[in-house]
C-alpha cells in the first residue's frame, strides 16, 4: 500500500538538512510528512533551534509519517538543473524515485532506497507559531549566525542557485522566534533567537565620521500646504 507520494522530492532533501542528529530525540531525526487539510502535504523538519515547513500541493499521504533521509536519498532527491520532473513514492519499506520521460515512454525509475520509518511522535510544530502576531514587528534579537547560514544549503537543495532564489527576509514579531520568508512561497522557516547581553545597542558600535543632517528651518514666506480655516 502506497504511503507517501511527493511531486517535489527536492523539498524532502532540503528539509532533511534541518533534522536533528540528537539520538535522545530520535523522533526529530527524520522529516515529518503529513496531510494538509486543504490538499497536498506538509514537509517539516526541526532540530529545536530552527525549523522549515515546505508544502507540496500535489503530494499525498494517508497519515503523518516520519521519514529518515539517508545520504543516498538526499543526493537522489536534491535539486538538479539537469533533472526532469520527478516523483517519489514510498511503499512499504522501499522508496522509489521516478523521472518523467517523454510522453511516449513510461516514467523511468532512477533510484530505489530501503527505509524504516521512525516510530515516534513528532511534536506539534504549529505551537511555535501560536504567539506570532502580525503588527508586532520590531528590532530583532540576536541570532546564531551558523544556524542562519544553514538556510543557504537548504535553499540550494530545493531550488539550486537561480538568482530569484537568493533573497530571504527575516521578520520578528516582538520576542517570538524569527520567521524566514522567501521569494518562493512554498516554504518558510523559523529560527529561535539567541538571548545575548553582548549586543544590546541598536546603534553603530563606533563613530564613522558622519555628521547628522541639520533639520531645515521653516521658511516663513512659504505658504502652508493646507490653509487654516
Amino acid at each position: 500500500m502506497t504511503e507517501i507520494i511527493l511531486k517535489k522530492p527536492q523539498f524532502l532533501a532540503a528539509a532533511s538538512l534541518f533534522a536533528s542528529k540528537d539520538m535522545c530525540r530520535y523522533y526529530l531525526n527524520g522529516v515529518q510528512i503529513e496531510p494538509d487539510p486543504l490538499g497536498g502535504v506538509f514537509i517539516v523538519a526541526t532540530d529545536g533551534h530552527r525549523m522549515v515547513v515546505f508544502r507540496d500541493p500535489e503530494g499525498m499521504t494517508d497519515k503523518p509519517h516520519i521519514l529518515p533521509v539517508s545520504k543516498r536519498l538526499f543526493n537522489a532527491c536534491k535539486f538538479s538543473a539537469k533533472a526532469a520532473e520527478r516523483e517519489l513514492i514510498a511503499d512499504g519499506d522501499l522508496i522509489h524515485l521516478y523521472e518523467k520521460q517523454n510522453e511516449d515512454e513510461p516514467d523511468a525509475r532512477i533510484d530505489v532506497s530501503i527505509y524504516s520509518e521512525i516510530d515516534g511522535t513528532f511534536p506539534d510544530w504549529r505551537k511555535a507559531f501560536q504567539n506570532i502576531k502580525v503588527g508586532m514587528e520590531g528590532v530583532s534579537d540576536s541570532v546564531n549566525h551558523t544556524l542562519l547560514a544553514a538556510f543557504s544549503p537548504m535553499i540550494k537543495a530545493a531550488y539550486g542557485t537561480r538568482a530569484d532564489t537568493l533573497p530571504i527576509r527575516l521578520v520578528q514579531f516582538g520576542p517570538e522566534p524569527m520567521l524566514i520568508l522567501h521569494e518562493q512561497r512554498d516554504w518558510f522557516g523559523l529560527l529561535m533567537p539567541l538571548r545575548s547581553k553582548q549586543i544590546e545597542s541598536n546603534q553603530l558600535p563606533f563613530d564613522i565620521g558622519i555628521e547628522p543632517e541639520a533639520e531645515a528651518e521653516p521658511d516663513s514666506n512659504q505658504k502652508p500646504a493646507i490653509a487654516a480655516e
